[in-house]
């Protein structure tokens, strides 16, 4: 029988996750707009990151990022993938009013409520499962199929992206592809930081997590930008919100076999959660699109 995680206060992991979420929103908007200054004859591929490097605003967009993700590293060796993740779609929500300061325009009192909403979808998601950790040792077997049910639809939706298409379609199927490539990016941390907090960095150099990590971590940075050059935020918004930390919650169900409270009263409850957190999500994308430009569909 294997060993049980032990179960640290979920209050910290959760305070860390919140800041690793504010950490991305901002990271998200910065990018975003370092990418939609990019021209379109540089689309993908590596020309897109050439001219990204260059520029300031991006380089200050992706320290904010490996800021967040350590913080997000942190959050994940301390509480579950299903507690951690649905806290940092918070952040991509976030995303909407951090744009509208930048840009000096007014918080419409409708982003406050949705993003508030939002809050409280997580807050009754998190209460009412009531996640726990599962064994401290996780199989190589559920590893691969946690890791095959992600890249092979992911690389399927990329596919759609590479062909010649509506501009809207091939940036919903990029930030989709994105969104998979994240969640598992996020199972993968977890797993390479419990792995650093059993046996150190010298034992976690010789296992397959870093190099796994940096290789699909590589891949959706590159999709996600492409994406954030096709799309503005608030287009990219909804289907990112909800793609990531859904991956995630299934992930540490079927890789690292967290728990969930769930009976017929809970899976109401949370489905209700859900409903909340998927409409507050739709409801800031449009307040998103003001100032961005045309809308991609």
């Amino acid at each position: 029988m294997h060993r049980r995680r032990q179960r640290h206060p979920p209050v910290t992991a959760v305070l860390v996750a919140l800041i690793a979420a504010a950490a991305f929103a901002t990271s998200s908007v910065v990018q975003q707009s370092a990418a939609a200054a990019i021209p379109e004859r540089s689309e993908g591929g590596p020309a897109l990151l050439a001219r990204l490097v260059r520029s300031p605003l991006w380089i200050a967009g992706i320290i904010a990022d490996l800021i967040a993700y350590a913080l997000q590293i942190v959050a994940l060796h301390l509480g579950q993938l299903s507690l951690v993740q649905p806290i940092m779609a918070l952040g991509i929500v976030a995303a909407i009013p951090i744009s509208t300061s930048i840009r000096h325009e007014r918080v419409v009192q409708a982003e406050g409520l949705a993003t508030a909403s939002m809050a409280a979808g997580i807050g009754m998601f998190l209460v009412i499962a009531d996640p726990r950790p599962g064994p401290a040792v996780v199989p190589a077997d559920r590893w691969v199929l946690g890791i095959l049910l992600v890249l092979l639809p992911a690389a399927l939706v990329a596919l759609v992206a590479g062909r010649s298409g509506p501009r809207w379609r091939r940036s919903v199927a990029l930030v989709l592809s994105t969104g998979l490539l994240y969640g598992l990016v996020a199972a993968m941390t977890k797993g390479l930081a419990d792995e650093f907090a059993r046996h150190g960095a010298a034992a976690t150099l010789q296992t397959w997590y870093p190099y796994a990590l940096a290789v699909v971590g590589a891949v959706a940075l590159q999709t996600g930008q492409h994406a954030f050059q096709l799309a503005p935020l608030a287009a990219s918004l909804p289907i990112l919100a909800s793609s990531e930390p859904t991956v995630a919650v299934a992930l540490g169900l079927i890789v690292f076999h967290e728990r969930l409270a769930l009976g017929p009263v809970r899976l109401a409850a949370i489905g209700v959660a859900l409903l909340l957190m998927v409409a507050s999500v739709v409801s800031l994308a449009p307040s998103g699109s003001r100032g961005q430009g045309d809308p991609v569909c």
